[in-house]
């Protein structure tokens, strides 16, 4: 089950540096002042990376695993994105 984990969160990971969402829709633009701020244009999820390098797995039992951010500060900002 850990390698089945292991593999669904790395596309999740893919899906997001495509920049497309869990529905598979082109993640929204920033809006003009943040863009601005930040000198950005395009929707990365990755400012510093730290959420995303907080992803990881664990398989709970033969058939189960979850997919979870190991520090609340990446769970807040994941529960923020969503």
């Amino acid at each position: 089950m850990e390698e089945s984990a292991v593999i669904v969160k790395d596309n999740i990971l893919l899906r997001i540096f495509k920049g497309v969402d869990s529905d598979n829709r082109v993640f929204k633009p920033y809006n003009k002042q943040y863009a601005a701020r930040e000198g950005k244009t395009d929707v990365s999820m990755t400012q510093k990376g730290d959420m995303l390098r907080d992803m990881t797995q664990k398989a709970l039992n033969a058939y189960e695993a979850k997919i979870y951010f190991k520090t609340e500060e990446s769970r807040k900002k994941a529960r923020w994105h969503n």
